[in-house]
């Protein structure tokens, strides 16, 4: 007979549908800013691979059992019974993985045989994802800041938008628009938040800002001749963590 898969007892089952609702709540800013590009070009949140890279051929851009999540994130999950490992193939050398932050070589196929509580999940490098703390229902206002996770890389970019989310207000200029990009050099990865745009005041009071693909600890951070105090280093995720007010006008901040 196939091989079956581990017993798995009904407070596990639960744990890991927390587990997952929770994400959704926390990527619920990137979810609605994705949502929000659908109305306006029709690009749909669950994309095949070809959508976004038209090169790839038929047995990788429309055959496989993963799929992009909005341009930025790719999620590849395991489809079929049985405790076998299986192939993922990212269509470009530069990704992240999302759960543990480090960059991925994306250059062969990954090898993968995740946990029963995992879905592989990556990120593009040259991705900006926000991210909210975790709520319990979409109407609840968020505690904590806005977090913008940063994968440096090529074409790195990100935006963010906001409404109320119940009325037509959006249509009166009610609403909130940022672009995000950042830049790579040999001296400095420079993250830069652009004006927000619109009439609409998000619930955000600040932005906690994590830089990925950080292999060294820096000397400084710094916002024009502004140093940015507080921010961390974690060598062990290779990340950079720091924060800012948020304010309506834009600023570019530089890790050395």
């Amino acid at each position: 007979p196939p091989p079956r898969e581990p017993w798995v007892d009904g407070p596990q089952h639960e744990s890991i549908r927390k587990k997952y609702i929770e994400l959704r709540y926390r990527l619920l800013p990137y979810i609605y800013t994705a949502v929000e590009e659908t109305t306006r070009t029709g690009l749909p949140l669950m994309r095949p691979l070809f959508l976004e890279y038209p090169s790839l051929p038929p047995a990788i851009g429309g055959g496989l059992d993963e799929f992009l999540f909005g341009r930025d994130m790719l999620v590849a999950p395991k489809v079929h019974d049985g405790p076998d490992s299986y192939e993922v193939v990212l269509p470009t050398a530069g990704w992240f993985d999302y759960w543990t932050g480090q960059r991925v070589d994306g250059t062969q196929p990954l090898r993968v045989n995740p946990a029963l509580d995992t879905i592989p999940v990556y990120v593009r490098a040259g991705a900006i994802v926000p991210q909210q703390p975790v709520i319990q229902n979409a109407d609840e206002v968020p505690q904590g800041p806005l977090e913008l996770r940063v994968y440096p890389g090529q074409d790195c970019s990100g935006s963010l938008y906001m409404d109320d989310g119940h009325t037509f207000a959006y249509l009166r200029g009610e609403y909130s628009r940022r672009q995000f990009t950042c830049s790579v050099t040999q001296q400095a990865v420079t993250v830069t938040i652009g004006a927000e745009e619109g009439a609409y005041t998000p619930w955000w009071k600040d932005m906690q800002i994590q830089v990925f693909g950080i292999e060294r600890q820096p000397t400084t951070v710094s916002a024009g001749k502004e140093d940015v105090a507080g921010w961390k280093y974690d060598a062990n995720t290779k990340t950079v963590t720091f924060s800012r007010a948020a304010t309506r006008q834009g600023e570019s901040i530089s890790i050395h």
